[in-house]
Formats: structure tokens, C-alpha cells, sequence
């Protein structure tokens, strides 16, 4: 039976300790901890919400520039909040790819260029959701007649203020994270995956 494993083959799998081409390599460690952990969870979040966001705000410009015929706050808000969401979940997309480099020199391995992004990003989020969020009670109101589609409106407005508030309170926790390891670690210019064993 030539297909059997040879009982010495263990010693030569790539999960033994010791490389049999190169002894002096040494086995991969895991390096996640579980700061790097809640950072990328909290990105992920952001990449998919910012993707949400996106394509609502996209898909509602279009329809109001179709009903409206011209520029109203409905097509400002959603072409504000489709850039946000772009912006959003490209930016959270990059920071998440240099989230756990310890060893790198990279500008965007530093506290404080994810300090400062969460930070804008926060206060985008912040803005944009008290914009969407006065819309309600306009969207909303049942006794002013209108073209039958108020519920859709109401509905879609209401989702789209609650996913940004959702990520106001993502980008916040994010903020006051890496806050809160600069105040721990003495400052800002260090590589953010340092912070982690804080």
C-alpha cells in the first residue's frame, strides 16, 4: 500500500516545532491580542455598516433626485452619507490591515493616526445623525396627506438615522479605546499594536 503514511511522517509535517529544512526558523506564534481583537471587531462593524450606509445613500440620492427633480436636503443627506460611508469603510478597511503589525514603521500603524480617524469619523457620524434623525418627525407625520409611500419613507429614514447612530457609538468606543492606551502608554507616536498589552 503505497497511499499509507509512514510512521515517521509527523516528524516532517509543517506542525512540528522544529523545521527540518531550516531549524533555526522558528514556528509561527499567534500575535492577536485582545486589543488587536477589539479594534478589528470594531472595524469590521464599520467596513459593514459603512457599506450599508453607502449603498442606502446611494440608492435614496437617486430616488429623491427622481421625485423632487432638483436638490433637497433628502439628496443632500444621502449624498452626505453615502460619502461618509465610503469614506467610512475604506479608511476602517486600511486601518484594519495595519491593526496588528508590531514590528512595522508604517505611518498607519500609529495610535494616533487611529486615534484621530475614529475621531473624525465619530464626529462625521455625530453630525450626519442629528441631520437624519430631524428628518423623523417630518418623514413620519401620518396626518399630512401624501403619495401613500410615507411608510417607506418613514421606515427607511428611520433605519438609516439608527445605522448612524450605530456607528457614532462605534466610532466612539473606538475613540475613547485608543484614548484611553495613549493615557496608559504616555502619548500618541507609538506603533498601536504596542498599546495592546496594556
Amino acid at each position: 500500500m503505497m497511499f499509507l503514511r509512514n510512521k515517521d511522517a509527523g516528524k516532517l509535517d509543517n506542525i512540528t516545532k522544529e523545521d527540518p529544512i531550516d531549524p533555526s526558523r522558528k514556528p509561527p506564534v499567534d500575535v492577536s491580542t485582545p486589543g488587536s481583537t477589539f479594534r478589528a471587531t470594531l472595524y469590521s462593524f464599520i467596513i459593514v455598516l459603512g457599506i450599508a450606509v453607502t449603498g442606502m445613500g446611494i440608492f435614496s440620492g437617486i430616488v429623491n433626485r427622481d421625485i423632487y427633480f432638483s436638490v433637497s436636503r433628502q439628496v443632500f443627506y444621502a449624498g452626505f452619507a453615502a460619502a461618509l460611508g465610503l469614506w467610512s469603510f475604506i479608511w476602517a478597511s486600511v486601518l484594519l490591515s495595519y491593526n496588528n503589525r508590531a514590528l512595522s514603521t508604517s505611518v498607519l500603524t500609529r495610535l494616533r493616526v487611529h486615534f484621530f480617524s475614529a475621531l473624525i469619523a465619530a464626529l462625521g457620524w455625530l453630525v450626519l445623525s442629528i441631520l437624519m434623525t430631524t428628518e423623523l418627525p417630518y418623514q413620519c407625520d401620518f396626518d399630512v396627506p401624501s403619495d401613500g409611500e410615507n411608510g417607506m419613507w418613514c421606515g427607511s429614514d428611520g433605519a438609516a438615522s439608527g445605522i448612524g447612530w450605530v456607528l457614532f457609538a462605534l466610532t466612539s468606543a473606538l475613540t475613547i479605546k485608543m484614548g484611553l492606551m495613549a493615557k496608559a502608554g504616555g502619548g500618541f507616536h507609538d506603533n498601536v499594536a504596542a498599546y495592546d498589552k496594556l
